[in-house]
């Protein structure tokens, strides 16, 4: 780790010592350029209070020995507590604090915002998420709001803690407000304000995210795309100054391989599977239950898509993932699958289940009461079912008898019995349906009509 500066600051205005002038933005004196282009990064340097209380840099490892780069998108709204220490699993920023809105420009722009931020920390052992992780260490990148939320004026485009190393569960600030869903310059200033809390500085090089620079200087060719580059870069703004942690220069590319490591590639795929309803369970017309499932990853999972009789018939975007629901089942064979995607493209299938639905099955739970059936048999036992107790007097004489099967008690039949065969295997070989039934849970989050699966369009569930 290069040596810790500290810097203070007062009323979130960076306030630098003439020798350090140059360090971030000069918020009450910022360069004449400044006004005519879009808002600039900045970064607030820790004070001696706030240095004193950050912990050694821990071994931040996580799936892989990827360090965590959470971008929160702030649905339905995300406070942010003002504190003397930064700490992400409990919404601490030394930068400042308050209510921000939830990043204004949909879906699509948001997807496209978190790849492309993959793309641009794929080098390193970084993994972009937008899961929350907590309580697992990360750093967090805020993406929503404007810089009037923590009291810093209009230019801003985003900020960061800082001082000469890494800080560990540091919030860091992107304003998408002021950006009018610009994806790629906030993907820009995503990388400027993580890269902060690293410790790096702002570099006179355009083709680098730490840069201010929109046009070519000192480097050939264009400034887009930005990544950070193995090419030891003049540090400054506007002007070439001494960098703020010694030295003239700094290489971005360099510095985040040596806090983080080189990133690997992600080439194992996902695990996946139906682990309820079971393979071959029935349920009676109309029945409801929860189709629960089990996915995992080494590093994270993104989406799982529940398929039925080969169309896509569900979406899950956020963890934890499932249960896919379903209600009113129409009669029918059904043969399910999901398939998982992780963060780095990989796709697994789960193993077929086939259920069937049907009017011979017996309902979720149900059972006889023992004794007599309608046409005054007084019960007895028949194992040909497998739905417990409450089974059938195949026979349909009066003294229920046993069965040559291998199941429970006869419970009451209030319907003359079940058709011959049913749940029974006979000399010829025929089979009736299997009587299991799957248990249900309800989550909270409402119900899939099971029936418009066959040929509905999709349904996603995200959560916030």
């Amino acid at each position: 780790m290069r040596n810790t500066l500290w810097i203070a600051t007062l009323l979130g205005i960076v306030s630098l010592p003439a020798a350090a002038s140059a360090g971030g933005i000069d918020l009450e004196n910022p360069d004449p350029s400044w006004e005519d282009g879009p808002p600039r990064g900045t970064y607030v340097p820790l004070t001696q209070e706030q240095l004193e209380q950050v912990p050694d840099v821990p071994d931040v490892q996580f799936g892989g020995g990827q360090h965590i780069l959470y971008l929160n998108r702030c649905q339905g709204g995300l406070t942010i507590n003002a504190s003397n220490q930064n700490d992400s699993t409990n919404n601490q920023s030394t930068v400042g604090g308050g209510t921000f809105p939830e990043y204004p420009y949909g879906d699509a722009s948001w997807n496209e915002l978190v790849t492309k931020t993959r793309e641009l920390f794929a080098p390193y052992a970084v993994t972009v998420t937008d899961q929350d992780p907590s309580p697992a260490p990360h750093d967090e990148a805020i993406v929503c709001g404007t810089p009037g939320v923590i009291g810093m004026p209009n230019g801003v485009g985003g900020v960061a803690p800082f001082t000469c190393g890494q800080i560990p569960n540091a919030i860091t600030f992107t304003f998408a407000g002021v950006y009018g869903g610009d994806v790629d310059t906030m993907v820009g200033v995503v990388g400027q304000e993580a890269a902060h809390a690293w410790g790096l500085e702002h570099l006179l090089r355009c083709n680098d995210p730490m840069t201010y620079l929109n046009s070519p200087w000192s480097d050939e060719g264009s400034c887009w795309p930005k990544a950070f580059q193995d090419h030891d870069s003049q540090c400054g703004e506007y002007q070439a100054r001494s960098c703020d942690c010694g030295g003239g220069t700094q290489n971005s590319h360099q510095l985040i391989l040596d806090t983080f490591g080189a990133g690997v590639p992600d080439t194992q795929a996902p695990l996946a599977a139906i682990v309820s309803p079971a393979d071959g369970e029935a349920f009676p017309v109309g029945a409801t239950f929860p189709i629960e499932i089990q996915v995992s990853d080494d590093t994270q999972v993104t989406n799982v898509t529940l398929y039925a009789n080969g169309q896509a018939s569900g979406e899950d975007t956020g963890a934890p993932f499932g249960p896919f629901p379903a209600e009113n089942t129409p009669e029918g064979v059904y043969e399910m699958y999901i398939s998982v995607e992780d963060g780095a493209g990989n796709v697994t299938d789960s193993d077929v289940v086939t259920i069937h639905v049907n009017a011979e099955a017996l309902p979720p739970g149900g059972s006889g009461s023992g004794g007599s059936d309608s046409d005054g048999g007084d019960g007895g036992s028949d194992s040909a079912g497998d739905g417990g107790s409450g089974g059938v007097d195949d026979s349909g004489d009066d003294d229920g008898g046993n069965d040559d099967g291998d199941g429970g008690s006869v419970g009451e039949d209030t319907n003359d019995g079940l058709p011959p065969g049913y749940g029974l295997t006979d000399d010829a070989g025929a089979e009736g349906c299997a009587c299991t039934t799957g248990g249900g849970r309800e989550d909270g989050w409402g119900l899939l009509a099971f029936g418009l699966m066959l040929g509905a369009g999709l349904r996603s569930r995200r959560r916030r």
